[in-house]
């Protein structure tokens, strides 16, 4: 597990490995004991204050969809109706005059 350093200070397990504060701990090539990583992480310590705590690392979420299979049921072609085209109105004729001189 990794840490995050809280407070500066000089590990005395691990040859006055002096952490400084943001750092990572343990530091790459160093095992500490579980004993030593409570003692650092609570204020069981020379400093009595907890001088690291635990990176809490989240793994993004996955989300996975459910896919839900229906029975196929035989579809029909959707009948394509055209409608009949509406009839031109033809414009009306004049009629002629009447030829009432006769």
């Amino acid at each position: 597990m990794k840490y995050t350093v809280l407070s500066e200070f000089a590990d005395l397990q691990d040859e006055k490995h002096v952490y400084g504060i943001g750092d990572v701990y343990p530091r790459e090539g160093y095992t500490p004991t579980a004993e030593r990583v409570d003692e650092l992480s609570t204020g069981k310590n020379l400093l009595q204050k907890p001088l690291i705590q635990l990176v809490v690392v989240q793994e993004p979420k996955t989300v996975v969809e459910e896919v839900v299979e229906t029975p196929e049921t035989e579809e029909q072609p959707e009948e394509i109706t055209e409608e009949p085209e509406a009839e031109e109105e033809q414009p009306k004729r004049k009629r002629g005059k009447k030829n009432t001189d006769d």
